[in-house]
């Protein structure tokens, strides 16, 4: 009985070992690809803090607003395009070095790129039932249409951040306000900032380490047969196959 309880013992401790082998080998795998990533996106974004960028705005942004009901029925406009405006700035402003936004005075100064922004889907949904103390769920969805174009005008790439956010609104029972519409709206805005920057560094329209001159000077084709068709040739169309 001893002599199985040590056999048992022992395999056990060996499976054990084994299997922490294998954890660290599999979370050290993980690590390195994270940090290869982490690696990239720092040396392309690297490669744009000299740059200056301009911000070119579509009348579909400006003048964005999101509609819904109160609580007496009565339609309800939100004003969100300086919101929009502000967030692509800011978030601008952490990618480029210099950024100005198209019609202000910049005496001087060429951009490197311009980045033309309208507004697609906007929808704030949230259904009031009367004027009275309750809660209702509500959702915002955004989704925009970035250009991304050089010095000379060419269009590098077509981006499209989207942003989504949902929680609770609720009415008081005595005045027709919905409150924590503008809280949602906010968040949703801020998401789709965080949505635009990431794209905007992880884009294949950036330079990898040699500058502007290598970034592509057409639409970037998102056919997989294409991108598959790509990875099969060499420089000069060489078959690599």
């Amino acid at each position: 009985m001893r002599v199985l309880y040590r056999s048992f013992h022992a395999e056990t401790a060996a499976s054990s070992r084994a299997a922490s082998l294998i954890l660290s080998v599999l979370l050290l795998t993980g690590l390195t690809a994270c940090a290869g990533l982490t690696s990239d996106h720092s040396d392309r974004h690297e490669g744009l803090r000299h740059l200056t960028a301009e911000l070119r705005l579509a009348p579909s942004m400006t003048g964005a607003k999101l509609s819904y009901r109160d609580a007496c029925g009565e339609a309800k406009d939100i004003p969100i395009g300086a919101l929009l405006k502000n967030t692509l700035e800011t978030e601008m402003t952490r990618v480029f070095q210099h950024v100005y936004v198209e019609g202000t005075t910049q005496e001087g100064v060429a951009a490197d790129r311009a980045i033309e922004a309208g507004l697609g889907l906007k929808e704030l949904v949230v259904f009031v039932a009367g004027k009275k103390r309750q809660r209702y769920p509500a959702t915002v969805t955004l989704t925009t249409n970035i250009s991304s174009f050089d010095a000379s005008g060419a269009l590098l790439e077509q981006l499209q951040p989207q942003a989504y956010a949902s929680g609770d609104v609720r009415t008081d029972g005595v005045s027709c306000d919905v409150h924590g519409v503008d809280r949602l709206i906010q968040e949703a805005v801020e998401d789709f900032g965080k949505d635009f920057r990431r794209r905007l560094i992880a884009s294949r329209l950036l330079p990898r380490g040699g500058g502007a001159a290598q970034a592509s000077t057409s639409p970037v084709s998102e056919d997989p047969a294409a991108m598959q068709s790509e990875s099969r040739t060499g420089p000069g169309g060489n078959d690599l196959t």
